[in-house]
């Protein structure tokens, strides 16, 4: 943190700094660095490679608006997650101060832009597509606006939140699903959708799989969110280790989707094969009962997110292998390894102990 920011003593003195804050001279270097660490290209993949898994099952031959569609899914993510660091400041003057310094370092109103030039650059990008496809692209807007903003702000309410963030791969699916080269009716879309039990089993699993996987994404800023007064699937339980313990049964819960699933036939047999993560991802969610450490509970998120993406390409392998579906799951981890290894993320997972000294910072005026 530069001098002034770290004189200051409160959340609300750091969320006014934060505001008034105008970077003198921002190099565009700098600026393209600082946005994409705000688009937090790690927590995109689950959504790219639920893209290229719908688009796997329909059969058709590749073509570029398979590419252009990919991109739609990955900026869904990534606007979801600027529009969040727009709308979050309070509860991120107690959680991540670091971040707030470097929200500063672009500019609130910098950052706004940004924001709205990705939600916007979606929009135009869905005018590529047949009409159903770009109902989806207004449903996913809405969505994705409608988890951050007022007067909606689902993400301050539980089920609404849960809901909303099963959408990070299940509206991306649906894309994927109806990208066609040529037109697609709505009467033909309810016909090739309705009647495909790969289309359901597929659907229900990485919508419930994402519906209980959210309530692990709270536990870190559990202390902040109770502090900003938001009601989250974290702080409705009087203790972070409670909150803990319901998302871990909330994750061992979507494998008994999967086995119902399969037992009804809406999935073959052979997505058996994605048993083999739930002792892995169940060791890192049992990791939030017992770590308390910031530092710690951020890495165990960092580490979910990597299970997540491992998941999503395990189902990809079962559903389509070929070369375009590998070099995705290649450019999902590539993704992931890179921009850690560079720090290109305004919630990195490899950064020096200052980072978390003055997240410190963050607990101590926040008490």
């Amino acid at each position: 943190m530069n001098k002034e920011c770290a004189e200051i003593k409160s959340p609300q003195q750091l969320r006014r700094w934060v505001l008034n804050t105008r970077p003198e001279s921002l190099k565009i270097r700098e600026f393209i660095v600082l946005s994409l660490k705000f688009f937090r290209i790690r927590t995109c993949m689950p959504g790219f490679l639920s893209y290229i898994i719908g688009w796997s099952i329909t059969g058709e031959a590749f073509h570029w608006k398979v590419l252009l569609g990919a991109l739609i899914a990955f900026l869904f993510q990534a606007g979801a997650n600027l529009n969040n660091t727009v709308t979050d400041l309070r509860e991120d003057s107690y959680n991540l101060p670091k971040r707030l310094n470097l929200v500063a370092q672009l500019g609130y109103r910098n950052l706004f832009h940004v924001t709205m030039g990705v939600n916007i650059t979606i929009i135009l990008l869905g005018l590529f597509f047949n009409a159903v496809f770009f109902l989806f692209v207004l449903i996913g807007t809405f969505e994705m606006l409608a988890y951050s903003f007022p007067p909606f702000r689902f993400k301050a309410r539980p089920l609404p939140s849960m809901l909303t963030f099963a959408q990070a791969v299940g509206n991306p699916f649906l894309l994927g699903y109806f990208t066609r080269e040529g037109s697609l009716s709505f009467s033909e879309a309810l016909s090739i959708g309705f009647y495909s039990k790969e289309f359901w089993g597929l659907f229900i699993l990485l919508e419930l799989w994402f519906f209980l996987y959210c309530p692990m994404k709270n536990i870190p800023d559990y202390e902040g969110d109770k502090y900003a007064g938001l009601k989250t699937t974290a702080t409705i339980f009087s203790s972070k280790t409670n909150a803990a313990i319901a998302a871990v049964i909330a994750h061992i819960a979507s494998y008994t989707v999967l086995a119902f699933l399969i037992m009804f036939k809406l999935l073959p047999t052979k997505f058996l094969v994605l048993f083999i993560w739930l002792p892995i991802s169940s060791y890192v969610f049992i990791r939030m009962i017992r770590d308390s450490d910031i530092k710690m509970q951020n890495k165990n998120m960092m580490d979910a997110m990597v299970y997540a993406t491992a998941y999503c390409s395990t189902i990809l392998v079962l559903t389509n292998i070929q070369l375009f579906t590998l070099l995705s799951i290649l450019l999902s981890f590539a993704g992931i390894f890179i921009t850690d290894y560079l720090n290109v993320d305004s919630r990195p997972i490899v950064v020096p102990e200052e980072y978390y000294r003055s997240e410190d910072i963050g607990r101590e005026y926040g008490r």
